[in-house]
C-alpha cells in the first residue's frame, strides 16, 4: 500500500514539475520588419508562438535578419539568439527620430535578452538613436552575450530601470563620442529629474545601480582630435558599477549638474578591475563632472593617455540654467562670505582681461581658483591668473557669452567658492523640488544650497602607464576647489565591500537549449 502511495506521489510531483517549465518557442525568423514582423509577433503569443507565457523564451533562429520596426518587450520572457555569431539582426530602423531596435518595459519577474549580433548596418541617424531602451519598475532584467558594430549616432543602450545587468557585450564603435556607448539614466522620478536620488545615501556594495560588466569596447576611430568614444555616461542620478571590463581607445564619462539642468548630474559610480590601453593622443581614462565612489584595480596603459582621471566643474566657467554660474555668490553652491576685492575695469572695451588702475600691487597668482564677477553684467568666470594689476579668466571658446566682456568703468568683484552644487566628491544633501526652472530647497522653501556631504571619491590599487597612480595623474578644472583628502583620496575606502561577483543575474545567461520542453498544462 505504501508503494502505491508513493508511486502515485511520485506521478503527481513529476506532472507539477514538468507543467512548471518554461517553454522555448522559435520565432518564423530572426527578421522584424513592418511585412514580416517575426519577433514581435512570437513575444505577442502569435502564430507560432500561440500560448507563450511569463517565464518563456523566444528563440530567434540563424539568420542575417533586417529589421525595419522596433520590438516592444513588456512582459518577464527571454528573448534569444541561436547563437551569439549566428543570429545577426540587421538596422535598418528609420532613425529620423532617436528609436531604440529593442524596447525593454521591466515588471516582475526576469526579462533576458541575450546571445545575437546587432550590426549598425552604418545607419546613421539623429544623435540617440540606440539598440536597447530598458524602462519600467522591474529590478531583475539582464542583456548578455551581445556583439554589436555601433556606427554614427548609434547608441548600444539608454537605461531609465533603476537595477540590473549588462554583461558579456563585445562592442565596436566606428566613430566617436556616444558611439556604442551604454547612457544611465537610473536615477529618474517624475519630473525627469533625479532630487529623490540626491537625497539619498550613497549605496555602494549594493544591488542598488546598474551592473556593467565582463564587457569589450574596442574603437576604430581615428580622432582628429574631435573626440574618442566613451562606454558609458550617464547623468539623472546615475548609479553605476563598471567592473572587469576591457576597453581599447575608449573610455568613461559622466555629465555633472550643469549641461543636465534640472535633471541633475551622476550621482555614484564603483569603477573596478577594468582594463583600458590606449593606442591614440586621449586626456583621461575617467572624467568625473558630479558624483562620488570608489575607483579601484584598474590598470592603464599606452603613452598618449595624459591622466588617469580628470574632474570637471563646469558651472565655475559657464553659466546653466536653472542654477547658473558658480561664482562664489549663487545661492546654490556653498560660498565663502568674504568679497576678497572690488573696483572698476580701467582698460579698454570689448577686452577678456580685467586691468585696475591704480595698481592694488596684487601678488601674481595670488587669486587663482577665486572667481571674478563682473557685477554690472553679472557674467563671471573661473581666475586661471593674475598679475599686479590685471586678471584673466578661464575663456571657453564655445561659449563666449558666459564670461566677462570688459567695458571700460565696469564694476568687478572677487568672490569664492568652497563648493558648488554636487560637484565631483560630494552627494546626499536636502532634497530639491518645484518647478523645473526655479527649483527650490524644499527644506527651507526657497532656493538654497543643500547642504550635501563629502562623501569622496576614492582611488586605490590602480597602475597608470606602468606605475601605481599618484596625485599627478589626477586633473581638474580647479584643484584648489577639487581638493585631495577632502573631495578625493588615494587610499581604499574604509569598510567598503564590492558586491557579489559575477552578478546574481549573470546565473540566468545560459545559451539557448537545444531541446524544447513543452507544457503539460498552463
Amino acid at each position: 500500500m505504501k508503494t502505491v502511495f508513493h508511486l502515485i506521489m511520485f506521478v503527481i510531483l513529476t506532472c507539477f514539475a514538468l507543467s512548471s517549465y518554461a517553454t522555448d518557442y522559435t520565432a518564423t525568423s530572426c527578421q522584424n520588419t513592418v511585412a514580416s514582423p517575426h519577433v514581435q509577433n512570437c513575444i505577442d503569443g502569435l502564430s507560432p508562438c500561440v500560448g507563450i507565457t511569463a517565464g518563456d523564451t523566444v528563440i530567434m533562429p540563424t539568420g542575417n535578419c533586417s529589421w525595419t520596426t522596433p520590438v516592444t518587450i513588456s512582459t518577464s520572457i527571454k528573448l534569444k539568439g541561436a547563437s551569439q555569431t549566428g543570429t545577426v539582426l540587421i538596422d535598418n530602423l528609420n532613425r529620423t527620430t532617436s528609436i531604440a531596435m529593442i524596447n525593454i518595459i521591466t515588471s516582475t519577474g526576469l526579462t533576458e535578452v541575450s546571445y545575437f549580433t546587432i550590426d549598425g548596418n552604418n545607419n546613421i541617424g539623429v544623435n540617440g538613436s540606440r539598440f536597447f531602451d530598458i524602462s519600467g519598475t522591474g529590478t531583475t532584467w539582464h542583456i548578455g552575450h551581445i556583439t554589436f558594430t555601433a556606427y554614427e549616432n548609434q547608441r548600444f543602450a539608454v537605461v531609465y530601470a533603476k537595477k540590473g545587468l549588462i554583461d558579456w557585450l563585445t562592442g565596436t564603435a566606428t566613430f566617436p563620442n556616444g558611439t556604442g556607448a551604454i547612457y544611465v539614466w537610473n536615477g529618474w522620478q517624475t519630473g525627469n529629474r533625479s532630487d529623490i536620488v540626491w537625497s539619498e545615501p550613497q549605496a555602494l556594495g549594493t544591488d542598488n545601480a546598474l551592473y556593467i560588466e565582463k564587457c569589450t569596447w574596442t574603437s576604430t576611430f581615428v580622432p582628429p582630435p574631435t573626440g574618442m568614444p566613451w562606454a558609458i555616461d550617464g547623468w539623472i542620478g546615475a548609479r553605476v558599477v563598471f567592473r572587469r571590463n576591457t576597453l581599447t581607445n575608449v573610455w568613461i564619462a559622466t555629465h555633472g549638474t550643469e549641461s543636465a539642468q534640472h535633471q541633475r548630474g551622476f550621482r555614484m559610480f564603483e569603477i573596478l578591475d577594468n582594463t583600458a590601453n590606449y593606442t591614440q593622443s586621449w586626456g583621461q581614462f575617467v572624467d568625473i563632472r558630479s558624483g562620488s565612489g570608489v575607483v579601484r584595480g584598474n590598470t592603464v596603459t599606452g603613452a598618449d593617455v595624459s591622466y588617469f582621471i580628470s574632474e570637471a566643474n563646469d558651472r565655475l566657467i559657464t553659466p546653466f540654467a536653472p542654477w547658473g554660474h558658480a561664482d562664489g555668490v549663487n545661492v546654490w553652491d556653498n560660498n565663502d562670505a568674504t568679497t576678497y576685492a572690488t573696483g572698476t575695469h580701467a582698460g579698454p572695451n570689448d577686452t577678456q582681461t580685467l586691468t585696475v588702475s591704480p595698481s592694488p600691487g596684487w601678488t601674481p597668482d595670488i587669486w587663482v581658483g577665486y572667481s571674478l564677477r563682473d557685477t554690472t553684467s553679472g557674467k563671471s568666470g573661473l581666475i586661471v591668473d593674475n598679475s599686479a594689476n590685471t586678471i584673466d579668466v578661464n575663456h571657453q571658446v564655445n561659449n563666449p557669452a558666459g564670461q566677462p566682456n570688459w567695458q571700460t568703468g565696469e564694476g568687478f568683484a572677487i568672490n569664492r567658492v568652497i563648493a558648488s552644487l554636487d560637484q565631483a566628491g560630494h552627494g546626499q544633501g536636502d532634497l530639491l523640488g518645484g518647478p523645473a526652472e526655479a527649483p527650490i530647497n524644499t527644506v527651507f522653501g526657497v532656493a538654497q544650497w543643500p547642504r550635501a556631504t563629502i562623501e569622496g571619491i576614492y582611488i586605490w590599487e590602480n597602475t597608470f602607464k606602468g606605475s601605481a597612480v599618484t596625485s599627478a595623474n589626477i586633473a581638474a578644472t580647479d584643484l584648489t576647489l577639487f581638493l585631495q583628502n577632502r573631495e578625493w583620496f588615494l587610499t581604499a575606502k574604509s569598510g567598503y565591500v564590492e558586491y557579489q561577483y559575477p552578478h546574481p543575474l549573470a546565473t540566468s545567461g545560459q545559451t539557448p537549449p537545444t531541446i524544447h520542453r513543452k507544457r503539460h498544462s498552463r
